[in-house]
């Protein structure tokens, strides 16, 4: 009798999953968006490196607004304008434009910041950001990508590379298949696009850790 009630129990919940796997899927997309995810990454990066995070904090408080809250009022005014069919831009040829805003603001925000005297790691972590977005535009030319597959990827990998494989890395890490599952799932992207957008974000981070960290590193403690 036991077992019979668990089967039926789990039973009932796998059928409940199937009906609601459409909207789970819309709400993973959400929660784990590429702004979300790239200032939870932010955070995260910048006060793991940080000689004095007191510092850092201040320079988060100021940048991560700064540089996120412009262009996400403009990607919603495209869509109110209509001219994007929601704030993911899922139409290729939608995204061109709004990209080259974000690309254009991420640069100046460099440029500012680094003017202002931000600290390297700060630096480090927007000229990853706007080499990732060059490299997801160039093949939005041509060709759909995966950008949320592409900043999950990234971020797990920047996790790991710091943290090991520790739980919080690996639950990090469990959140890609996740994402790649919502994306396919709200037929927003094929498999092989958001599995070109995890090789992206992963040889991204990998690049900033293993060719920039050090210079971060020096530069800091220097």
């Amino acid at each position: 009798m036991f077992g019979f009630s668990v089967v039926r129990s789990f039973k009932s919940k796998a059928g409940w999953l199937r009906d609601h796997d459409e909207a789970m899927a819309r709400w993973i997309s959400n929660v784990l968006s590429p702004p979300v995810v790239a200032g939870f990454l932010a955070v995260g990066f910048v006060t793991y490196i940080a000689p004095d995070p007191g510092v850092l904090w201040r320079w988060l408080i100021l940048t991560l607004p700064l540089v996120s809250l412009p262009p996400l009022a403009y990607v919603i005014w495209l869509v109110r304008r209509g001219e994007l069919d929601d704030i993911h831009m899922p139409r290729r040829q939608a995204r061109l434009k709004p990209l080259g805003v974000i690309m254009t603001w991420l640069l100046i925000c460099i440029i500012l910041l680094h003017s202002l005297g931000a600290p390297p790691a700060l630096d480090l972590f927007l000229l990853a950001a706007l080499f990732q977005v060059g490299v997801l535009s160039l093949v939005t030319l041509f060709w759909q990508i995966s950008f949320h597959t592409a900043t999950i990827s990234a971020a797990a990998t920047t996790v790991v590379a710091v943290g090991g494989t520790t739980v919080w890395p690996v639950t990090i890490t469990l959140l890609v298949p996740l994402v790649s599952w919502s994306r396919i799932r709200l037929r927003r992207h094929t498999f092989r696009q958001v599995t070109a957008g995890c090789l992206v974000g992963t040889i991204v981070a990998l690049l900033m850790l293993i060719g920039l960290l050090p210079y971060v590193f020096t530069t800091e403690t220097g």
